[in-house]
């Protein structure tokens, strides 16, 4: 508790400007006002391959995090992709944190993780454009390779191909 009585939540997210982050972030703000509880988000806006002297400003930012005094932290670590980034937040995080700490679409270490079913949407998706419109050539586009999502977007993609007879490109 940093404040007084109320239970204090670290966020800690890199460029929330997308849909998918910005979500996330919108529904945490809503459930800790349910809650009775204070977030304190640490954002930080470097983008994708950067290298420049923003990035190593943005990094120190954990520095000055009072993560020890924090009675949960939710990450989103794939949202750092500054080279060095998401390991900086992670050894930082590992090293200090004495709270849950719960990772949003990125497994690693010992802390808990929460994904969503990418192929909940995607399975009907691919259907629907076989069965009702006998698409045989879909392009699909995943996204970057490595990411979990990404990952698990792609097989989908594959699986349902393959059980349309359809062959993967």
């Amino acid at each position: 508790m940093i404040g007084g009585k109320r239970k204090t939540i670290g966020v800690f997210i890199n460029k929330s400007d997308n849909y998918f982050d910005e979500t996330v972030f919108h529904a945490l703000q809503e459930r800790a006002k349910l809650l009775n509880y204070d977030l304190l988000v640490f954002y930080t806006v470097g983008y994708r391959n950067s290298s420049n002297y923003y990035d190593t400003l943005e990094s120190s930012m954990f520095d000055f995090a009072p993560i020890e005094k924090l009675d949960g932290i939710l990450a989103v670590p794939d949202s750092y992709e500054m080279l060095n980034f998401r390991k900086k937040l992670l050894d930082m995080l590992a090293e200090r944190a004495t709270c849950p700490i719960v990772n949003i679409r990125y497994h690693v270490g010992p802390n808990d993780c929460v994904f969503t079913d990418e192929t909940k949407a995607l399975r009907p998706l691919i259907q629907h454009l076989i069965k009702d419109h006998g698409l045989t050539k879909i392009a699909f586009l995943a996204g970057y390779p490595g990411h979990p999502d990404s990952e698990l977007r792609l097989q989908c993609y594959k699986e349902e191909l393959e059980a349309n007879g359809l062959s993967v490109p």
